[in-house]
């Protein structure tokens, strides 16, 4: 059964006790991976981690139609969070009796200076015996981002204001997806991906003090994408080594270009797949079973660190997630089409330096326009 959430009507607030003097609301989020697992075996945590950056970003953005002063954080240490949100915690994770454990990994603040009605009470459904684990490792894994301490949590903003009509209209839209988005349309929603306010990703100790004075600096590029900015690991790689060793040499490219923007630790990039066949026919497979992303009119790609530590993967992931769901919201204002696609499997942009693919989002014209 699909389930829609709704921003609005799904509105809730936890009964707990809370100072006398404390003013706005904290809607604390945690993972439940078991239903995940089920679905998407080894693959699951880094579809959680996307999911969380969406929820957060449905979260701002409802704010935001409200009117309502927001922002997010990630990463603190989850006992704290549970105790805000007065969850049982035990064991590196929240517990109910029969339930599945829950794993808290943000928060999103509310500025609200009127008294919240009571809206509901938590609850949460019992789906399995707390010992009874699918994928032990992703448990494992989601236990340690939990239970880690975080002397700098990860702090986002939405810097674009959103309506309710939008967010109520917001839908995953069926394949196929083709057709044309105007140059336009396209520039509105990768700014919109990128408005996605975040501090400097975990920085070594030569650079905290350098970064602690200065402010975040962003690059952007135009830069040559080609059917080899795409590795898939040691297959492809066995194989140009082979053509190397027949003496082969490598076909020209026309180098089409596409637009980077390297927020640090994540990068956003979009390109039209009909412009750049040898790289939409090199991500179809790597796609999880969704190769007509590869055919849509436009196809917004968020990178991440390679090679990522789990704190630097979980920026990456959650930050992914953010920033595809304000596109998304960013083509559904326009009455464009578009369908989330993630995750990716081992899929490497090789752009000036290596680039793991995170997260996409397709994009399609209007309904009414049958170009």
């Amino acid at each position: 059964m699909a389930y829609r959430y709704d921003p609005i009507a799904h509105a809730l607030a936890a009964p707990v006790h809370v100072e006398a003097n404390f003013v706005g609301a904290c809607v604390v989020l945690s993972l439940v991976p078991r239903r995940t697992t089920w679905r998407y075996g080894a693959r699951s945590l880094p579809v959680v981690l996307l999911d969380l950056g969406h929820a957060v970003a449905s979260l701002l953005a409802a704010a935001t139609a409200c009117n309502i002063p927001a922002h997010a954080v990630v990463g603190i240490p989850g006992e704290r969070l549970a105790a805000l949100a007065g969850l049982p915690w035990d064991a590196g994770a929240v517990r109910w009796p029969g339930c599945a454990p829950e794993y808290p990994l943000a928060v999103v603040h509310m500025l609200v200076h009127k008294p919240v009605d009571r809206l509901g009470i938590t609850a949460s459904c019992p789906q399995a015996e707390p010992g009874e684990h699918l994928f032990p490792l992703v448990d494992g894994a989601l236990r340690e981002l939990c239970t880690a301490a975080d002397d700098r949590p990860d702090r986002a903003n939405l810097a674009v204001d959103n309506r309710a009509e939008t967010l109520l209209a917001r839908r995953s839209a069926a394949w196929p997806l083709r057709g044309n988005v105007p140059d336009e349309a396209l520039r509105s929603i990768l700014a919109a991906a990128r408005s996605i306010s975040t501090p400097d990703p975990p920085a070594t100790a030569g650079s905290a003090a350098a970064s602690a004075t200065t402010p975040p600096t962003f690059l952007v590029e135009q830069l040559p994408i080609t059917a080899s900015a795409v590795g898939v690991r040691e297959r492809r790689q066995a194989a140009t080594a082979h053509r190397r060793r027949a003496g082969e040499r490598p076909s020209p490219s026309a180098s089409p270009t596409g637009h980077l923007r390297r927020d640090h630790a994540i990068s956003t990039l979009l390109i039209r797949p009909d412009e750049h066949r040898e790289l939409a026919a090199a991500l179809a497979p790597r796609s999880c079973g969704q190769p007509q992303a590869t055919e849509s009119a436009a196809l917004l790609l968020v990178a991440g660190t390679p090679e990522p530590t789990p704190r630097q993967a979980r920026h990456d992931l959650v930050h992914a997630g953010l920033a595809v769901h304000q596109a998304w919201l960013a083509a559904t204002r326009l009455g464009l089409r578009a369908r989330p696609v993630g995750c990716w499997i081992d899929a490497v942009l090789r752009l000036p330096e290596r680039r793991r693919l995170l997260h996409a989002l397709a994009l399609g014209p209007a309904p009414m326009d049958r170009s």
